[in-house]
């Protein structure tokens, strides 16, 4: 594993996250930088990578969203372990008016960095279980044939489901493992047997299908080689979109190219909201992916102020239960002379399990209710609140008697409720810094910032709140009487929805 090189694609906007992945209308989270219990996303897969040996990363990106933020928190990449040298890299800005999709994009990473031998690609808004990362390259070094593969591609035998057939590419794939076929997003079975000319149980492999995981091992000499293809050459040049899979690899796997399958042991697509948060509840519930062992990891200074390290993750303390994990910091502090939440665990003055995290700095007050939920850090959830299968991401205020369900929160949202005027939100996603007043019931409904809810007693079904321009003029004048702005001539952005 210590000459495979690793490049990690992040340069999209992310527009099926819309709008949890927001900061503000005009800036986004990268993918790599979702939390998933207390992780960046793309950094579940580094640590686990760089625990089997790998060590120099390339990290594709395109725009200030995505390169300022992902830079900031990776650097050189020398934090990201102690026991062994790790190199970072990026694509630089020169390069996004370059880079025509991902396809395109991966190949100039190649041939910029010079690399040779082989290269893992992965995408970050993809979590990727393989339980021996080297037995998969020593898969991908063997010679078929008279030549090695050109890529093996890390594929998963899922149920043919209409979301499946909509959202991700199918492999037809030979006995031997060999694709023999690339159909991108078909949408339906019909159309699947129409555009592939096959019978359905030629299609079929025990009633599951070939689905493509965007995780491949490239032979680095190869692709330049590749690169170098007449047809390559002129589709990178007119194509409005040089995708890896519907461009690239179907092109190679249509002039008979040698590109077989490896089935991974675990996949999760984090790319909806609605699989992000399906996602999330899976891992709360154990043993996925590599998050626990990064959790168990993780160490901080004993708050005593004794200067020891301790465990940051304290996993199923007496009095929660099911698979739980709180912060150190979050269970022992007290906060402005009010109890910890050791002690209102021991007290069973709250309520936390089965399945939930909870992250630094977060508050959780008496009678509080949170299972099969993920906290964030920097969140207060205040009394007799109830929180389940839920996300609730940064710096997030839910008041008293509030109920969340089957949501995800943008981060610095303020839920106001009371015992007489409840809030409950179910079913719903909300974008960033948003203020939901009292007495509100939210279903189904997605909310993009800055949309500005009236006050009072109000059920909203099934909705997409986008914000006015008034909204947004509220925002831009902070607090200054909105009189004062020209709509016209004040340059805003507003969000349309993905």
């Amino acid at each position: 594993m210590k000459d495979l090189s690793v490049i990690l694609t992040s340069a999209g906007m992310g527009s099926r996250n819309w709008p949890i992945n927001h900061y503000s209308a005009d800036s986004l989270i990268p993918k790599f930088m979702l939390r998933v219990m207390g992780v960046a996303t793309g950094e579940i897969t580094m640590r686990d990578l760089i625990h089997n040996g790998a060590h120099r990363f390339y990290v594709v990106t395109k725009e200030l969203d995505n390169r300022y933020p992902i830079q900031s928190r990776l650097s050189d990449g020398k934090r990201l372990t102690k026991d062994m040298p790790v190199s970072v890299h990026y694509t630089n800005s020169s390069e996004d008016e370059m880079n025509n999709g991902s396809g395109d994009g991966i190949l100039r990473a190649i041939h910029n960095h010079h690399l040779t031998g082989d290269s893992v690609i992965l995408t970050n808004d993809n979590l990727y279980g393989v339980n021996d990362w080297q037995k998969v390259l020593d898969y991908h070094r063997q010679k078929p044939g008279r030549k090695r593969k050109l890529m093996t591609i890390l594929a998963d035998k899922v149920a043919p489901t209409e979301d499946v057939l909509k959202n991700f590419g199918i492999f037809i794939v030979a006995p031997d493992g060999r694709i023999e076929q690339v159909l991108e997003k078909v949408g339906t079975i019909e159309k699947l047997i129409q555009r592939s000319g096959r019978s359905i149980e030629e299609i079929l492999v025990g009633n599951k299908v070939w689905v493509n995981t965007a995780g491949y091992f490239v032979n680095n000499n190869a692709m330049r080689q590749i690169e170098r293809e007449q047809w390559v050459i002129d589709e990178r040049k007119n194509s409005s979109n040089f995708d890896m899979a519907g461009s690239l690899i179907k092109g190679c796997v249509e002039r008979e190219l040698p590109i077989y399958t490896y089935k991974i042991d675990e996949w999760a697509d984090l790319g909806t909201n609605d699989n992000y948060l399906s996602t999330v509840e899976d891992l709360l519930s154990g043993g996925k992916f590599a998050i626990e062992k990064i959790l168990e990891s993780e160490m901080i200074a004993d708050p005593d102020g004794s200067g020891k390290l301790i465990p940051a993750y304290i996993h199923n303390p007496p009095g929660t239960e099911g698979n739980v994990w709180i912060h150190s910091g979050t269970y022992f502090d007290k906060r402005n002379g009010t109890p910890s939440l050791k002690e209102l665990i021991e007290q069973r003055k709250v309520k936390i399990g089965p399945n939930v995290f909870i992250g630094r700095g977060s508050t959780i007050k008496e009678n509080a209710e949170i299972h099969h939920a993920a906290i964030e850090k920097n969140v207060t959830v205040e009394a007799n609140s109830e929180i389940t299968h839920s996300v609730i991401f940064e710096h997030c205020h839910i008041f008293p008697y509030a109920i969340i369900n089957g949501s995800i929160l943008g981060v610095h949202n303020f839920v106001y409720s009371s015992k007489t005027a409840p809030t409950r939100i179910e079913e719903s996603y909300t974008g960033p810094r948003l203020e939901i007043p009292k007495d509100k019931h939210l279903i189904g409904t997605t909310v993009y910032f800055p949309y500005h809810f009236k006050e009072g007693k109000e059920i909203i079904s099934n909705k997409e709140l986008i914000p006015t321009v008034q909204d947004v003029l509220r925002r831009v004048a902070n607090q200054t009487p909105i009189q004062e702005y020209d709509p016209e001539k004040t340059r805003i952005m507003l969000v349309n929805g993905p």
